[in-house]
């Protein structure tokens, strides 16, 4: 489990406001990886870390257990009068279909992880050495034809 923090600090000196962010945690979760125990470990190390009071939103995939690790997390800091909601302090993706029927919402995603995978996707494709290779002979012949350097530049313009 990796947890990290991300705050706005005042820097004195210039008087700005600047974006930061430090390394918490990088545990081994020990036992089972189910809701209960994860919300358990993330609890004790947070309170190890002396922010527990000071926790926002969690970023988080769509399994199963982090729906259950954020109900339970709930419960957990709200017996020590923190505040905290299992849905709004989570980072979460909601399909179109489920807001527009208005159904429960059962199901949810990092929007994050869902834009990082995304990115992975293109990233693999444009990275395709095929592809690479039929974009180097594209502009290759291009670059040989005055005519269609011509249109090239004429489209440019």
């Amino acid at each position: 489990m990796c947890i990290t923090a991300h705050w706005i600090a005042l820097i004195k000196r210039s008087q700005s406001l600047e974006l930061q962010a430090a390394l918490i945690t990088f545990h081994c979760v020990s036992g089972s990886h189910d809701g209960v125990n994860l919300s358990a470990t993330t609890l004790k190390l947070l309170d190890r870390a002396e922010v527990t009071d000071k926790t926002g939103h969690f970023t988080l995939d769509g399994a199963s257990n982090n729906g259950t690790s954020m109900h339970e997390f709930a419960l957990l800091v709200m017996a020590h009068d923190i505040e905290f909601d299992e849905f709004d302090n989570r980072v979460m993706y909601v399909s179109a279909l489920q807001h527009l029927l208005h159904v429960l919402i059962f199901t949810y995603r990092c929007f994050p992880h869902v834009v990082n995978v995304c990115c992975d996707h293109i990233i693999t494709k444009i990275t395709n050495p095929q592809l690479i290779d039929a974009a180097m002979t594209f502009v290759d012949t291009i670059s040989h034809s005055d005519l269609e350097l011509q249109s090239f530049e004429d489209a440019c313009k």
